[in-house]
């Protein structure tokens, strides 16, 4: 059997001597993995296209279950080249393509395939990465399931004013409910939370956020989505280098 479908490169693994494993993204068949044969030999089929940050139409063969399929052409769409020349919205990029690799299980994902085209479009754009960044976050998490509760207490369901945020129950937490262990929270970085969930990522130029601020939603996000994956990123890892060390063009 041979298919026809958009995709999105994730990553990519050497398998043998010349063979790639690469996880793609479909706003069809959400991640999935493909087999290319002698694609480290070859100068023509694949011309350097399964590489992150490139879209294509791939022509798979085989879709037969507990197998992988064989790539077997690809027709380039897309390729963020501005997002390699810039090693600071390069490491985003990565951080974004990893992110959304963790959360898209097998076979399902496909609503996140045009939040994350949209967001490379914008950071080839000259889009504010400090803005975008958080609500990349926020936004896939809510289209994984694992939204945030921002508008009642998640400990007494009720519609009260909120004081921290608790990162193993996954959501605000009123006055009277607050404990020790849970993250402090003033209401103006919820209120940022709930613009940056509601907003499209194309009008967050809008949005004018104090940086103390922004970093404080912005390290929330960051601790939730380790505790939801059980591990850190090692793209997250290297973007806080870059930004502790003010490298690269910062907008």
């Amino acid at each position: 059997m041979r298919l026809v479908t958009k995709a999105l490169v994730l990553n990519r693994f050497e398998v043998g001597e010349s063979d790639l494993l690469v996880v793609l993204l479909s706003p069809k068949w959400g991640r999935f993995a493909v087999m290319a044969k002698g694609a480290r030999r070859s100068k023509r089929r694949f011309v350097n296209a399964l590489e992150p940050f490139t879209v294509f139409r791939a022509h798979i063969r085989g879709n037969r279950p507990g197998l992988i399929p064989f790539l077997d052409q690809i027709d380039p769409l897309e390729y963020w080249e501005p997002l390699r020349q810039d090693p600071y919205r390069f490491v985003l990029a990565s951080y974004a393509t990893e992110l959304t690799e963790a959360f898209a299980r097998p076979q399902v994902g496909g609503n996140l395939f045009p939040l994350l085209c949209g967001f490379f479009d914008l950071l080839c754009q000259g889009g504010p990465p400090d803005l975008l960044k958080p609500a990349l976050e926020i936004k896939l998490l809510c289209l994984s399931g694992f939204a945030p509760e921002l508008s009642r207490c998640v400990r007494c369901q009720r519609p009260r004013p909120l004081r921290g945020f608790s990162l193993e129950e996954g959501g605000g937490v009123c006055g009277y409910c607050l404990r020790e262990s849970d993250t402090s929270i003033s209401p103006q970085v919820l209120s940022l939370l709930k613009t940056l969930e509601k907003y499209p990522l194309s009008k967050l130029e809008r949005i004018c956020v104090p940086k103390d601020r922004l970093k404080i939603g912005s390290s929330l996000l960051e601790n939730f989505l380790v505790r939801i994956l059980g591990h850190d990123l090692k793209s997250l890892r290297i973007w806080k280098e870059i930004k502790g060390g003010e490298i690269g063009e910062q907008t």
